[in-house]
């Protein structure tokens, strides 16, 4: 009994953790279509965990044992997270930004220059298209992932 208590108590982090996940999803989808501010690179590649997250929660209804989903899930919430934190960095000019995501013409020659430029998205990863609280989207990510993936590691410790 106390064993089915403890997976439910788990089936319910994990669907905790999917429900943040999709609706910093559901965010990211209003600000591209709604807003009209299009990601870049490294603003996709945040994305990815959270669907995965979406995923495993579904999966955790169907699961006998969701003790291995929610620690891949938090994983996952610490992996965007930390893509999040990188993202901010770049933006701020603290860490380099991938090749194909931010544009630099410096020391190049004109032909490897105007290359880079046809490489680059559209969208550079080193802007901030949008900040609230002097954040921006890619450090309120970062955030809120990292804390949900903490506060679901420490609920599942203590059960």
């Amino acid at each position: 009994m106390a064993l089915r208590k403890q997976e439910l108590h788990r089936t319910k982090l994990l669907f905790g953790l999917s429900i943040i996940s999709a609706s910093l999803i559901a965010g990211a989808y209003w600000f591209q279509y709604v807003e009209g501010l299009h990601p870049c690179t490294l603003c996709l590649w945040q994305r990815w965990p959270h669907y995965l997250v979406c995923v495993l929660g579904i999966l955790a209804f169907t699961a006998l044992r969701p003790s291995f989903l929610l620690i891949l899930a938090m994983m996952m919430m610490y992996l965007t997270g930390g893509i999040g934190m990188y993202h901010a960095g770049v933006e701020l000019g603290i860490f380099a930004g991938p090749g194909g995501c931010t544009a630099s013409f410096d020391d190049l020659p004109l032909a490897e220059g105007l290359q880079s430029l046809l490489d680059t998205s559209p969208v550079r990863c080193d802007e901030v298209v949008w900040s609230f609280l002097g954040l921006s989207m890619a450090a309120w990510n970062g955030l809120i992932s990292i804390l949900a993936g903490s506060v679901a590691m420490l609920l599942y410790r203590r059960n």
